[in-house]
């Protein structure tokens, strides 16, 4: 059995309408599965470990029709059951990780891929805050520390994004965040340890380990990463 999580309001709508396509293509193969509708942010997260709990040994793959943010918070869902395959179809801003791991962007060309792909192992970070109450968590495209991640935040928080989204222009709306923030943010000094060896990095803008190529809507923050290869990938951006 098929688990679909679908987000209806990313990509302003759009998870939705390929959801409704996906649905009728599952049906005309009959394709046994079960879908649910997420309906606020961490619902994802909750849905994804109770029904691990209820069907882990019924299930054939959990597959996301949502964005980025649906994703992570499914991931983290299936954290006590790595076995469990998972995949996703586009429907949100950025989909970087659908860029990443090289599931095609149209919808059924994507549900034609993940129903005859062979199953593979891939890396998951972890991240750990030490004043949080639940401090670890896991992530699969990448993280950021620093404009990129107040680009994030800001870009979450805008009007421009649900408009570009209608227009398919999503990815263009962390451009205008990042141009909005170039002249007001402060650098810092940075102190990393990599595979136990420090490195020391002054006026830093920003941090990031990536598990794919790219991020923020398909740029290629870090070309090499690959999401097999046992490793993350960092990139320091300094002294601009």
């Amino acid at each position: 059995m098929y688990i679909f999580i679908v987000n209806p309001v990313s990509g302003s709508g759009k998870g939705r309408k390929v959801w409704k396509k996906i649905q009728r293509k599952l049906i005309k193969l009959d394709i046994p599965y079960r879908s649910f509708y997420t309906k606020k942010a961490g619902h994802a997260f909750d849905l994804t470990k109770q029904l691990t709990e209820l069907y882990r040994d019924k299930i054939s793959a959990i597959i996301v029709i949502g964005g980025d943010g649906t994703i992570h918070e499914v991931v983290n869902g299936l954290a006590n059951y790595p076995h469990i395959p998972f995949s996703a179809i586009s429907a949100g801003s950025g989909n970087d990780f659908c860029r990443g791991f090289g599931i095609p962007r149209r919808p059924m060309a994507a549900l034609n891929h993940i129903l005859r792909a062979h199953r593979r192992r891939c890396d998951v970070g972890v991240y750990q805050f030490k004043r949080k109450v639940s401090p670890i968590g896991y992530f699969i495209n990448g993280l950021g520390v620093g404009f990129d991640g107040e680009v994030a935040q800001l870009t979450n928080q805008s009007s421009y994004k649900r408009l570009l989204n209608k227009v398919k222009l999503g990815g263009l709306a962390y451009v205008i965040s990042a141009f909005k923030l170039l002249f007001r943010y402060q650098t810092r000094d940075v102190r990393i340890k990599v595979d136990q060896e420090e490195h020391y990095f002054e006026n830093v803008w920003l941090i990031v380990v990536s598990n794919i190529p790219n991020y923020a809507g398909g740029m290629k923050i870090v070309p090499s990463a690959r999401p097999h290869d046992g490793q993350l990938d960092i990139c320091v951006v300094n002294q601009l």
